[in-house]
């Protein structure tokens, strides 16, 4: 069972593929129209050039600035704080990221750190929304599935190039900081499951990220495996149905009768009580804030 685990998921974001448009079914076959936004078709080979940019220059650029910006706080020298979400143009960023345009997310990235961003920020107001903004894109018929794989792939490489130093100054590892979070079944939703295993590392949980799997692999895990929390991420409406009797099972199966059940996804930013309706212990808007939700119920194990 161990062997489903994935501690560095790389899924290429077929869960983009599964969603469906808040107006109903959107034809995606070969030949189906794209609005004007995205016009790309095979850029595969472009995509292996960008990601080689991103590892050896966008990354070390950005974080030269982000350790300078450190240093420069530790000496307590006044720094700019980066506190103006208006100036950032989710939209832009998302045309520039579809676009695998190196030169200009460099640009972009290193200047958001000079103006004192934090890697924190970075995940959470930059790399976070725009996956979400390019995710509305596809379901608006905006852009082609492979130009958002591709540029939903890029941001995961980010993030994964970024992790050692966001990882630094993770805390003591504690035994019974012990998470799961996965997908729903049906689902394969991944970027934000790394953002939050990426936190949760760092506040010292033992995280353990699942993949796509069945409802059974699921229930023979957390019956063999002890977990403090489990986390569900749902991001399609027509799988909150089967949610709530999910986490029924879960509940019965798992050998931890004090596990605390976290939910996640656009449906529960919009609608926090709908996490009380699955029968689920609390939800969170970002992944800071289900790293407090989650020591949060821990204490009351």
């Amino acid at each position: 069972m161990t062997g489903l685990l994935q501690r560095n998921n790389e899924n290429n974001f077929a869960e983009i593929q599964r969603r469906k448009a808040p107006s109903g079914h959107v034809d995606r076959r070969a030949g189906s129209g794209h609005r004007a936004l995205c016009d790309g078709e095979d850029n595969g080979h472009e995509s292996t050039g960008v990601l080689r940019t991103v590892e050896t220059q966008i990354i070390p650029r950005l974080l030269l600035s982000y350790r300078g910006l450190e240093s420069s706080r530790q000496a307590e020298t006044p720094a700019p704080h980066h506190t103006d979400r208006e100036a950032i143009d989710i939209a832009e960023f998302a045309r520039l990221v579809i676009s695998q345009d190196a030169e200009r997310i460099s640009r972009y990235l290193t200047t958001q750190c000079e103006q004192g961003a934090s890697l924190e920020w970075l995940y959470l107001e930059l790399l976070s929304p725009t996956a979400q903004h390019i995710g509305r894109l596809w379901e608006e018929d905006l852009c082609g599935i492979v130009d958002v794989t591709l540029a939903v792939g890029l941001l995961q490489h980010v993030l994964r190039e970024l992790s050692p130093t966001f990882q630094e100054q993770q805390g003591y590892l504690d035994s019974r900081r012990r998470g799961l979070f996965l997908p729903m079944p049906g689902e394969q939703h991944t970027f934000g499951l790394s953002l939050i295993t990426e936190f949760f590392r760092r506040a010292g949980w033992d995280l353990w990220s699942l993949p796509a799997v069945s409802e059974e692999q699921l229930l023979a895990l957390v019956s063999d495996e002890w977990f403090a929390i489990l986390g569900i991420s749902i991001s399609a409406e027509v799988n909150l149905a089967g949610l709530a009797t999910l986490i029924q099972k879960i509940r019965r199966a798992s050998g931890n009768r004090s596990l605390g059940v976290m939910v996640g996804g656009p449906l529960f930013v919009a609608q926090p009580q709908l996490s009380k309706e699955v029968g689920a212990d609390a939800t969170a808007v970002d992944a800071r804030q289900a790293v407090l939700q989650a020591e949060s119920l821990l204490t009351l194990q």
